[in-house]
């Protein structure tokens, strides 16, 4: 991994992140249109291999402590608003959604 590559991935999955608490934090009454939902379900399937975000993660920490560092807190302060947030919203059963939107999901 190149050192330009360096922390691209964990960067991604921060600001990702913080689209996803963007959409909890903003949906009305507890519930989330289905674009939103995907989003968030996109966010869950695309950052799910831990490993690739650990090997970064690594040589990271060979070339640049200080920016694992900053990663790492912005990684920790998206988490906890996302701990906040996330217990707020009811999400409906997965299988309901595909059922429902089984069209716009193919068209995804």
């Amino acid at each position: 991994m190149t050192e330009i590559m360096a922390g691209r991935m964990i960067h991604s999955l921060s600001e990702r992140l913080t689209e996803v608490n963007d959409i909890i934090r903003t949906c009305s009454e507890g519930t989330i249109p289905f674009e939103q939902a995907y989003v968030i379900s996109r966010f869950y399937y695309d950052f799910q291999d831990t490993n690739v975000i650990i090997d970064e993660a690594e040589t990271i920490a060979t070339k640049d402590a200080g920016r694992l560092r900053e990663l790492a807190v912005m990684l920790k302060d998206e988490t906890a608003t996302l701990r906040e947030w996330d217990s707020q919203v009811e999400y409906p059963p997965m299988q309901t959604v595909y059922k429902t939107n089984n069209q716009r999901i193919n068209a995804l």
